[in-house]
């Protein structure tokens, strides 16, 4: 049977434990508090508050991104065809970019 001394050591590294686990999380939370939009490092934001802030800036991220990439692919897109049009005007003998080579 463990003697009282035994449990008392026990009891301290789970207080120590827990303690280290509470400092990691609340200075995850400081963390994550820090990377939202209009953060004030003088307001003491409710843990609750830097989660659901959290999963809206994110849920916005993603939107943005989204909207970019497609932008990104229509622009992508358009310049093919325009390379595709020189490219082909270019062999026809027809391109007029005025920067044709004379030999």
């Amino acid at each position: 049977m463990p003697s009282l001394r035994m449990k008392e050591k026990d009891s301290i590294k789970c207080k120590e434990w827990e303690r280290r686990r509470r400092e990691k999380i609340n200075d995850a939370f400081k963390n994550l508090s820090q990377l939202l939009p209009n953060y004030d490092p003088a307001k003491n934001i409710a843990k609750i508050d830097v989660l659901e802030k959290s999963t809206e800036f994110v849920k916005e991220l993603r939107l943005s991104n989204s909207r970019l990439l497609s932008q990104q692919a229509e622009r992508d897109e358009k310049c093919k065809d325009n390379n595709n049009n020189y490219i082909d005007s270019y062999i026809n003998g027809s391109c007029g970019s005025g920067f044709d080579l004379y030999l």
